[in-house]
């Protein structure tokens, strides 16, 4: 049994692999008492006791006081993937120090389950792609912002655009101020990632099976003219991957 912490801008992602998986969520901020963690982690635990703990964070700030709130409800010492624990994922980049910890475990998950050349796109606060090339090297990727974070950003900084709420898009057409946004962030995105994709297989010189994965990614999958595969616990199956090849 183990229990998979993936902490993230927006939320902090429990995953208990009981051996079925169970996904419960709890927003990111505001920052909580290692504590309050271990409570919220001891009512998600439910009295089981996991065997082990893996946790990935894009957030420093709240690694430490959630590292800490696991260990207390599990009494094990979490392992906290970083690019020195890329537990059989090869990392031909420049800095690996700067790859998200996210990035490393949902590559890897994508590397295992579903072969390379593998694309991963994470449609989450960012938009991140992550290509992982033959014998499991992750050759790098690109980051836009995610699809809620542009129209916080259209409302922010502009003095008539309203705040909108994800959801269908029915056409490209925006036949209103609402409609237009939703237009240019969903079929925006799916255009940026579609070129992203086919600039790096000419670049490369060949073709990569997309993964799709991210909070966004039921309203951009439609409007994707390529997905092969489809796993919104792609980064917990990473996690419980990596903390199995660490043992």
């Amino acid at each position: 049994m183990l229990l998979a912490i993936d902490i993230g801008n927006s939320s902090i992602t429990t995953g208990l692999f009981a051996p079925e998986l169970t996904v419960q969520k709890v927003q990111t901020h505001p920052l909580k008492t290692p504590s309050d963690y271990a409570d919220i982690l001891r009512e998600i635990l439910e009295g089981k006791s996991p065997d082990g703990v893996a946790l990935c964070s894009v957030v420093p700030g709240h690694t430490g006081a959630v590292s800490e709130g696991a260990k207390s409800a599990t009494g094990k010492e979490p392992l906290v993937i970083s690019h020195e624990s890329a537990h059989g994922l090869k990392l031909d980049i420049k800095s690996p120090e700067e790859l998200g910890a996210d990035r490393i475990a949902e590559s890897a998950a994508a590397a295992e389950l579903f072969g390379a050349p593998v694309v991963v796109v994470d449609l989450g606060t960012a938009t991140t792609l992550n290509f992982i090339g033959k014998g499991g090297i992750y050759i790098g990727g690109a980051i836009l912002p995610g699809p809620v974070l542009m129209g916080r950003a259209l409302s922010g900084e502009t003095a008539r655009l309203p705040e909108v709420t994800l959801g269908a898009v029915s056409e490209a057409l925006g036949r209103d101020t609402t409609d237009s946004i939703l237009s240019g962030i969903i079929y925006g995105t799916a255009g940026a990632v579609e070129r992203l994709i086919s600039e790096v297989e000419a670049l490369q010189g060949e073709t990569y099976r997309v993964a799709v994965t991210g909070g966004a990614h039921e309203h951009v999958l439609p409007h994707l003219g390529r997905a092969d595969y489809v796993e919104p616990a792609l980064t917990l199956k990473g996690l419980k991957l990596i903390y199995e090849r660490s043992l």
